[in-house]
């Protein structure tokens, strides 16, 4: 241990005198020579103002474009396509477009925001679920957010102690995470699907997801909102715990996206465009071609100074120039997935109710610009620039069939669709419940397979109610089939007609109850 040093009173004012008439002439002859003014203009030459740790290199006399990063694997194909963090002649940035980019590691919040603020930094990050909290702070910077970079794809992730085995379990329960995070977006959707309430846990706020897997850890909390690969060492550390929820299969739960401001934008066309195209190009070489992906690993780990598991690429999905028209729904696409739009309104209603986002959350089309992504369309025509493949599931066997019907469920959402007597016709008005309450979850925990379970009262024979049940969730699942264009092999059906009422019989309320339809989540 170190020992603690005393010094007299006396003496530390004879030391800051000596300190601060040193400090007089010292800057002084740094004037009188010219270097203080020298070393000004490397720190922040023109058109980008200097800032504490930022650092900013001019390429054949332009000024580059400066874009905040924190830690995390989704950088990567800006990283690789610029070869490293730093702007240089050798950057495809400069030699295929002429535009020098410029990274800076910025994991505190607070300090992105504000050299953003400054003109310190000219694009920044945030996911499109959480900009909802921001968005109203930033409306005297008029933000536009440009493209969408990837999905979480198991970078996020749920993990749970022992005897956790569903989400209704969470009830009650202690939670660590990082409030006003993705996060938080995890465990909300999570909990939409299960029937929970957020005011029904106990949060342990956290600074960081890393903060919260030590808490996990150290066993003092039920569960924890974590960043892989820390959910390795979190199942390590507590004998019997469990992944509950992983955006691994919660395909479409967070978003990253990158916003400037929008006279930025306007001023800046080539380099804004220059950026975009560069960035998508390199996705797609990433998703296409495991040695450019292996190689960008490794350069994402030295840059950031981490280890490679930190920085394991297939944790997110880079999206291409197809899922980007796919996000901005700049055109009807091949699947009917999670737009941006209705991710960041949905996150913003629900970050509302918990009092993270305020009542005047700008709409989606105000704090976008497709006109970039639109200026591209013809440069990104390959294969490899395609949105991604709708997710799709093997067929299973008989006996898979049979497993599936009785597997446990991860979470259960019991919605009332009222079908005509003897009918299995799904009304307009069962259409609306179904989309409003259960089309979300299914699309945002894409890679989850669903038991669809038809439950009746005890009104008619128990043969009848559990053929008509049968029917009834089968109209069901078509229904989401033909809509949404869900692969039919990612659904299981029930019939359990009478045979598991939630309610009393005996009454009118508990008759109408148990005439519901089970949606639940299964691996």
């Amino acid at each position: 241990m170190a020992k603690k040093v005393y010094i007299q009173p006396g003496v530390w004012i004879v030391l800051i005198v000596l300190g601060l008439v040193g400090a007089y002439f010292g800057i002084t002859a740094l004037q009188k020579s010219g270097a203080l003014g020298k070393l000004s203009s490397a720190v922040a030459p023109s058109g980008n103002q200097s800032s504490p740790g930022i650092k900013v290199t001019k390429v054949g006399g332009k000024a580059p474009l400066i874009v905040a990063l924190n830690t995390w694997c989704g950088f990567a194909p800006g990283v690789y396509f610029n070869g490293g963090l730093s702007a240089t002649e050798n950057s495809r940035f400069v030699k295929e477009f002429g535009v020098p980019v410029q990274f800076i590691i910025m994991d505190n919040f607070d300090d992105s925001r504000n050299a953003f603020k400054a003109d310190k930094v000219n694009v920044i990050c945030n996911t499109a679920d959480v900009l909802p909290t921001e968005a109203p702070s930033m409306a005297s910077f008029r933000i536009k957010a440009f493209i969408q970079i990837d999905w979480s794809r198991g970078g996020d992730v749920i993990v749970a102690r022992s005897g956790i085995n569903n989400v209704g379990d969470l009830k009650g329960k202690t939670i660590a995470l990082a409030l006003g995070t993705p996060s938080q977006t995890l465990i909300i959707q999570t909990l939409e699907s299960g029937e929970v309430q957020y005011a029904e846990l106990k949060i342990k706020p956290m600074t960081t997801a890393m903060d919260a897997a030590v808490a996990f850890k150290n066993g003092q909390v039920d569960a924890a909102i974590v960043w892989s690969p820390d959910d390795e060492d979190c199942l390590k550390a507590q004998q019997g715990s469990k992944v509950l929820i992983s955006t691994a299969k919660a395909k479409f739960a967070i978003a990253d996206i990158f916003y400037a401001k929008e006279d930025y934008i306007q001023s800046h066309q080539k380099e804004i465009k220059a950026f975009t195209a560069g960035w998508l190009k390199a996705a797609a070489e990433l998703n296409t071609n495991p040695s450019a992906k292996a190689q960008a690993q490794t350069l994402m780990a030295t840059c950031f100074n981490v280890p490679e598991n930190v920085m394991n690429l297939n944790n997110a999905r880079f999206t291409t120039y197809g899922d980007n028209v796919n996000f901005f729904n700049l055109k009807p696409t091949n699947c009917n997935g999670v737009k941006g739009e209705e991710l960041y309104t949905r996150m913003a209603i629900a970050f509302n109710k918990i009092g993270l986002a305020s009542d005047n959350v700008p709409a989606w089309r105000t704090i976008t610009d497709i006109s970039i992504l639109q200026s591209l369309a013809g440069d990104f025509t390959s294969p490899a620039d395609a949105e991604e493949d709708c997710t799709s599931f093997a067929t299973p066997t008989k006996i898979e069939k049979e497993q599936l019907k009785t597997a446990p469920a991860i979470s259960t959402r019991r919605i009332t669709i009222n079908f005509p007597t003897g009918s299995w016709t799904v009304s307009d008005d069962a259409k609306y419940t179904i989309n409003r309450d259960f089309v979300p979850t299914a699309k945002s925990f894409a890679g989850y397979k669903v038991r669809v379970e038809g439950n009746t009262d005890n009104v008619g024979t128990p043969a009848g109610n559990k053929a008509l049940s049968q029917r009834r969730a089968q109209a069901v699942v078509d229904y989401l089939v033909r809509t949404y264009a869900f692969d039919p092999n990612r659904f299981v059906v029930v019939g359990n007609g009478q045979d598991n009422p939630v309610a009393d019989n005996e009454t009118e309320e508990g008759k109408a109850q148990n005439r519901r339809t089970d949606f639940e989540l299964i691996q």
